[in-house]
């Protein structure tokens, strides 16, 4: 039994969904892509384009367009990298965060983290610069 083949009108229809990673949406993509038959690739490359919700990936497209699906698929690529790695470092981040809080010793009752005695200069040193004129000290 054949596998129903796909229409372009369904390749324009896809959408990449909230929170789908450039990875996922592209795999879909590219599955359903091959599943439609005699498709060309100026045609594929807008169905990806429309269907594209990521702004950076999109505008990187706008500001240089490219006419072949590799040089679309290297760049995607490239987003693919970047926005993995920045969910990597996020969840670092927030491993990270509950590592943090340091635990507190202290009593119920709130003592300071530091306690500070006032410095007062020895008076004898002071008695021996007021005896003095400003002239000598200059």
């Amino acid at each position: 039994m054949q596998q129903a083949k796909r229409s372009i009108v369904e390749l324009f229809s896809m959408e990449q969904r909230d929170k789908e990673s450039i990875r996922n949406w592209y795999d879909r993509f590219f599955k359903a892509s091959t599943e439609v038959e005699g498709l060309m690739q100026c045609k594929a490359l807008a169905a990806f384009r429309r269907g594209l919700r990521n702004e950076d990936l999109a505008k990187s497209l706008v500001i240089t367009p490219s006419s072949n699906f590799p040089n679309i698929s290297a760049r995607t690529q490239k987003f693919m990298t970047v926005e993995e790695s920045i969910s990597i470092w996020k969840k670092k981040e927030h491993v990270g965060e509950k590592r943090k809080k340091p635990h507190d010793n202290r009593s119920s009752k709130k003592q300071p983290l530091f306690q500070f005695e006032t410095l007062t200069p020895p008076s004898m040193h002071l008695r021996r610069l007021s005896s003095k004129r400003w002239s000598d000290l200059v």
